[in-house]
Parts: structure tokens; sequence; C-alpha cells
């Protein structure tokens, strides 16, 4: 009897474990980075959200290792609390990354009204990175 009820528990739990997991169902939250797992999400939030940042990766790159400090530290930035981070694993998503033609990492695509606005290849530091993204920012007023 308790071997049955430990069984059912543990795929309650793998269940449960799952579905938080899961990217299809999450709304991003401001100050995360927000991972869409499918091309469907991705779009999605290009019609909700007014700018975005998408971040195309790889974990094998340094350069995006780096990259990846820089866009945690503006993602809990108040200024740009109307900016949705986004990361894509080019390994793992290479339809979209396909789409937009990524063929140098790390690559940044600035998003306006769902729209590609600026990209950007390489390393970029915080300090430049805030300044357009302040500058997109001031697009939407």
């Amino acid at each position: 009897m308790k071997f049955r009820l430990f069984i059912i528990n543990f795929f309650a739990f793998l269940f449960f474990v799952q579905a938080t997991i899961c990217y299809g169902g999450q709304e991003p939250i401001r100050g995360k980075i927000f991972r869409p797992g499918t091309i469907e999400n991705f779009e999605l939030m290009l019609e909700r959200y007014d700018l975005i940042l998408v971040d195309f990766f790889a974990d094998w790159c340094g350069p995006c290792r780096q990259m990846h400090k820089v866009i945690e530290a503006l993602a809990q930035d108040n200024d740009l609390d109307q900016v949705l981070f986004i990361e894509v694993n080019t390994d793992e998503q290479r339809a979209l990354s396909a789409r937009y033609h990524i063929s140098t990492l790390p690559t940044l695509i600035i998003f306006l009204d769902g729209k590609p606005l600026v990209t950007l290849y390489g390393y970029h530091d915080k300090k430049s990175l805030k300044k357009i993204l302040q500058e997109a920012l001031l697009q939407l007023n």
C-alpha cells in the first residue's frame, strides 16, 4: 500500500515539475529573462509586447556567456521595465534562428512593435546596450 502511494505521489510530482518547467503557458516576468520554447510562443510575445530584446546564443559560446551577465543586469534595471528580454538558444531553436538569419553569436535583435529595429552582433557592454534600449523606448512615446 505504501509503495503504491509512493508511486502515485512520484508521478504526480513529475507531472507538476513538467508543468512548471514548460515554457508554453508561462507569461514573462519583469526582471527575468524569458525563453519562449516554441516559435508560436515567440510570435505571441512579439504581438503582446512593444519592445523586446532577443538574445540569440549558444551554450558553447564564450562571448554569449558574458552577454548573459549584461542582459541579466539590464533585465533587473527599473529604467528598462518596459522591455521584455528573451533568450533563444540557437542549437535548440534552429528554425527560429534560420528565420532571422543568425550566423554570428551572440546576436541581439531589438524588436519594436513586432518588427526588428536594431540588430547587434557580438558582445556589448551594459552602458552601450542600455543607451540603445533607452533610445528605442523613446520611439514608443
